[in-house]
């Protein structure tokens, strides 16, 4: 896929992002399969709002104390990619932490998710990722209350993706608006075709083309 930034000069330079380099951006920036990776602030909630959610939650807690979901991404994997219309097929598992509000260094409950969607992609002037995000499909694999419940997963499911993907999906789009930049500056040269060796990133008069593992750190 490509894309158009404004250079420092004023001059237009043309961006060529492969596949693998694109992987390798997602792998460094979203994937961390141990403890997964948070970008957005908690979504707080009133007990009595999430007993609508898991059965049980005001029973052992008081009705007014406010519970912090958090989200943590472990991975993000490329279903398909199509540069023609920049857009990318991707799958991803998330974990949903609820906050303990009696002891914060215990969770009350934690959810696991996969979701299935895709994403648009375009640069900006400071040769950043822009991506909108689109879910098709959201699946809660496992649901655990560290509290007696009668709640089943497929209860859990309804509720969740009626009143808190969305949110959850908004806090992202928000992050994800701002970009994820490359590790480029606006200064096309020698001193970049010194700095980028072996990074798999070409730099051409009017091109910069990324073909191979892309490191971000």
């Amino acid at each position: 896929m490509s894309g158009q930034t404004k250079m420092a000069s004023n001059s237009n330079i043309q961006m060529v992002v492969g596949k693998n380099t694109f992987a390798s951006l997602l792998e460094a920036v979203f994937n961390d399969k141990k403890n997964g990776r948070v970008f957005t602030e908690p979504i707080q909630m009133k007990v009595d709002k999430l007993e609508e959610f898991i059965d049980g939650y005001s029973t052992v807690f008081d009705e007014e104390a406010v519970i912090d979901i958090t989200t943590h991404v472990l991975k993000v994997d490329i279903v398909s990619f199509d540069p023609t219309f920049n857009n990318v097929a991707f799958k991803a598992d998330l974990n949903v932490l609820f906050s303990n509000p009696i002891n914060p260094a215990f969770k009350s409950a934690k959810v696991s998710v996969s979701v299935r969607g895709s994403t648009t992609i375009r640069f900006n002037d400071k040769m950043a990722f822009i991506l909108k995000i689109t879910l098709d499909q959201t699946l809660v694999t496992s649901l655990q209350p560290f509290f007696s419940t009668e709640t089943t997963r497929e209860d859990f499911q309804k509720e969740f993706n009626k009143k808190l993907m969305n949110k959850i999906l908004a806090q992202f789009d928000q992050v994800l608006a701002k970009g994820i930049k490359l590790p480029l500056g606006t200064h096309a040269g020698k001193y970049y075709e010194a700095k980028l060796k072996n990074t798999g990133v070409k730099i051409e008069p009017e091109f910069i083309v990324f073909e191979g593992s892309l490191d971000t750190s």
